[in-house]
């Protein structure tokens, strides 16, 4: 079997049983973290992978740190990461300026720009940003790719990982109007988020963002 088709499969059986799971899981996901229903099946899915992760990735023969995409340190690691550091936060810096210069973003409204509400929007977006990229970049850039490698050369498998990682971000479920959750429901509300996929036109433009 391909290993971006075992990649999916084991994402789509995580999807199953998290809806599976929802009926009684969402409760507990929207007393703690105030989680939509929708939220709360592609979260509790996304920990069920995380923790399966090390026996699919052993079914997989993929061990080992160069594996997981671990690679050895240069002597010069500092510089490099330093550097990369750099122009991230200089290139999304640009970005933002130009969001919030254009209006397609904005602080909310009525909240007071002071120094200490700076920090918390910067305080959030850094931990998010270091849990989703860190997870995301392992996990499409590591295992994935190493063992699609084995089979494919590098721009196929670029490719291919690329589009898969553009269409997980239009599979997140629809959450009903309803606050009680059945499982007819909760497997209804997965459908919605595999239905998406199929409005190309949609999202054609953000589709190609992603992949490149």
């Amino acid at each position: 079997m391909p290993v971006i088709t075992a990649f999916f499969l084991y994402l789509l059986g995580c999807m199953l049983l998290s809806s599976a799971l929802l009926p009684w899981l969402h409760p507990v996901f929207a007393a703690l973290f105030d989680a939509s229903p929708g939220r709360a099946l592609y979260r509790f899915a996304m920990l069920l992978a995380l923790i399966g992760m090390p026996f699919f990735l052993r079914s997989m023969k993929l061990r080992g740190r160069e594996a997981m995409g671990f690679r050895p340190m240069s002597e010069h690691w500092r510089r490099v990461v330093g550097k990369g550091l750099g122009y991230g936060i200089l290139i999304l810096l640009g970005l933002w300026l130009i969001l919030m210069v254009s209006g397609a973003r904005s602080f909310s409204p009525g909240e007071e720009i002071t120094l200490l509400v700076l920090l918390k929007y910067a305080l959030a977006g850094l931990a998010s940003g270091l849990a989703v990229g860190l997870i995301e970049e392992f996990f499409f850039r590591g295992p994935m790719q190493t063992g699609a490698r084995r089979s494919l050369g590098f721009w196929p498998t670029a490719i291919l990982i690329g589009a898969f990682y553009a269409m997980v971000h239009f599979m997140r479920p629809v959450a009903p109007s309803g606050e009680e959750i059945t499982i007819a429901e909760a497997f209804s509300m997965m459908w919605g988020g595999f239905e998406q996929l199929g409005h190309v036109s949609e999202i054609a433009d953000r589709f190609i963002a992603l992949l490149v």
